[in-house]
């Protein structure tokens, strides 16, 4: 929808100001341990992606944010992830538009206990960030969800980690009178803060950082069996390629080709909307929509970009997986 305030001027009846908005009307839902979307069950097909382009950095023109994000449209997905920082105005406006749901989310990123006791306890900015974020985008039907952090501290002490959570949380639905579901990207299969969570993030990179591509789904089975009634969410699940046009082809067997990012890919996405585990899966999130600039020291001999994208870096050319990732059929309409 669409609403207009106008200002006129008493006696010639001239404008003097106006002011309009979009709007959308929505209901999103933890319901009897499915994500709903106005009462039905969605699975959301989503994507990961940084705010920067190589030709304008983070600086990015609304035709590069309508290039970037018009990318998430083809290869049909309905879901971004904002990681790891909220995004600029604009971003939420195109999601309204065309119907994209989005988790937002915070830089909470990889910090460790004692930096979320001081979060918690005196210095406050992890509250301050997600009472930003929902302030910010309350009014936005298509920010679905909200991300307290990704990847932090747990195990040096589980009561700080928990408290840190909960006191995000607490500042996020004080201020969404939508009461909309709070998750964050964990580490983790055993997180022992998940019974905070309305559903469950998970970053997997089960054969490729650790184990076998096959525990994935036995992993989701047990953290399912534990926490029954809550939805998960993949929020992080991809692989690399070889960023030179040489080497990047070959057998699927072969790490850093083409062909073994997408058989990762789809091996993941199979796991994941198995018809035994859509009961319960909330959806999956690729890492990542294109490579991206990386932290210092990382990748120097390629410049420091991470090419973990369905596409590169500066020339936004697809992969393989770009197609395979867009002919992924959602198991759930």
């Amino acid at each position: 929808g669409k609403g207009e305030g106008q200002v006129i001027q008493k006696g010639n009846g001239s404008l003097d100001d106006s002011l309009s908005t979009n709007y959308g009307m929505r209901t999103i839902a933890v319901e009897n341990g499915k994500l709903t979307l106005n009462g039905k069950q969605v699975f959301l097909k989503g994507l990961n992606w940084h705010e920067e382009t190589a030709a304008s950095g983070r600086s990015m023109t609304i035709e590069e944010y309508n290039t970037e994000l018009s990318h998430v449209l083809d290869v049909n997905a309905n879901f971004i992830r904002n990681s790891h920082y909220n995004r600029h105005p604009y971003v939420y406006d195109f999601a309204d538009q065309h119907g994209l749901m989005v988790l937002d989310e915070v830089e909470n990123m990889w910090l460790d206990t004692k930096q979320e006791a001081l979060q918690t306890n005196s210095y406050g900015l992890s509250r301050a960030l997600a009472l930003s974020m929902a302030w910010n985008q309350i009014n936005h039907p298509s920010t679905i969800m909200w991300s307290l952090q990704n990847e932090s501290g747990i195990w040096d002490d589980q009561t700080v980690y928990r408290n840190w959570l909960a006191d995000m949380k607490e500042a996020v639905k004080s201020v969404d009178i939508q009461k909309r579901p709070v998750t964050w990207a964990s580490g983790s299969s055993w997180d022992p803060a998940y019974d905070l969570a309305d559903v469950i993030g998970l970053n997997e990179y089960f054969g490729y950082f650790y184990m076998q591509d096959s525990d994935l789904g036995r992993t989701l089975d047990i953290v399912h069996k534990t926490y029954p009634n809550k939805p998960i969410l993949i929020t992080e699940n991809g692989t690399w390629a070889y960023a030179d046009e040489i080497n990047n082809h070959g057998p699927e067997t072969q790490s850093g080709t083409e062909e073994w990012q997408s058989y990762k890919f789809l091996n993941h996405w199979n796991q994941v909307t198995d018809p035994s585990r859509l009961p319960y899966m909330a959806g999956y999130t690729f890492w990542v929509l294109k490579d991206y600039k990386e932290r210092l020291n990382y990748n120097q001999q390629i410049n420091g970009i991470s090419t973990m994208g369905l596409m590169s870096f500066d020339k936004e050319k697809p992969r393989l997986v770009y197609d395979t990732f867009k002919n992924a059929m959602n198991p759930i309409h």
